[in-house]
């Protein structure tokens, strides 16, 4: 019997504590099993009304130094609390727009030895917005090569063993010379799990609402695929809020509104950007 622990990280500042402490951390403790494993939160600007929330319920908190985007930092930054604390299996997962539905611990069950992610059903071509500030030449030709042609891997849930991870982030952080901007993080990923080979998680434990091609609803604020199953993980992804296509997001039945009119135009949007994408990786 395994006696080490494993981890789950998110990240956060102020700007998205409430929705952190209210939602994402109130529906991973009421769905899922958290027997032998930790939550930890980076800190990266929290109050201390949700430092205080967090810690009541046994939450890790970690100051972190914020010199840079959130979302880019935190790989750094895990991987230091990794220097220092010792765990079995990691789970990574966006904090600002990430809500849990349903026990998702088997997870850690699967493909214990390897990277775990899923799959973007579009590609939106990060690869052609975020190379020449954020990457030094040399690298950007070789991560080019690497994932050209290929399927996206959405990097807001990760699953790894706990070395893996650390190393991963450790390189994520020295590729990306630029942290300032949300975004690199993304394409580094990509590289590195498509260079050293990676696993496919089911993607109803990263359902991005705006991107997938699978059908759902929603009925009394709760998301379910069209086969009536909960979404274990569902993810409300967009740099920013009027961009997302679920208003009101979060858990409970008064929350998750979806958008119609705007998630219409974005699969009509990233129909087009995704085929224009496939043509030009076929040309060049």
């Amino acid at each position: 019997m395994n006696l080490i622990k494993n981890v789950i990280f998110t990240a956060c500042d102020s700007k998205y504590g409430d929705f952190l402490t209210d939602h994402w951390l109130n529906s991973l403790k009421e769905n899922v099993n958290l027997k032998n494993i930790d939550i930890v939160v980076l800190d990266y600007g929290l109050t201390k009304e949700q430092v205080s929330k967090l810690k009541k319920e046994k939450v890790i908190v970690e100051k972190c130094k914020r010199d840079g985007h959130v979302v880019i930092l935190r790989f750094r930054d895990m991987a230091n609390f990794l220097r220092k604390h010792k765990y079995y299996l990691v789970l990574s997962v966006d904090g600002g727009d990430v809500i849990f539905q349903a026990d998702i611990s088997d997870i850690f069950e699967k493909n214990k030895k390897s990277f775990q992610a899923v799959y973007e059903d579009v590609n939106l071509a990060f690869d052609d917005l975020f190379f020449k500030q954020f990457f030094k030449k040399e690298d950007c030709y070789k991560i080019k090569a690497m994932i050209k042609g290929k399927k996206m891997v959405n990097a807001g849930v990760i699953v790894s063993p706990a070395n893996k991870f650390r190393k991963l982030c450790e390189e994520i952080n020295f590729l990306i010379t630029d942290k300032s901007k949300f975004g690199p993080d993304q394409i580094a990923v990509n590289y590195i799990f498509y260079r050293d080979g990676f696993n496919e998680l089911e993607k109803k434990y990263n359902f991005l609402v705006s991107t997938s091609h699978g059908k759902f609803y929603i009925r009394k604020g709760i998301f379910y695929l069209n086969n009536g199953e909960k979404i274990p993980v569902v993810h409300n992804a967009g740099n920013v809020s009027f961009w997302r296509v679920v208003k009101n997001f979060g858990y409970g039945n008064r929350y998750n509104k979806l958008k119609i009119s705007l998630h219409l135009f974005q699969g009509i949007l990233y129909f087009f950007i995704d085929n224009i994408k496939k043509i030009k990786d076929k040309l060049f």
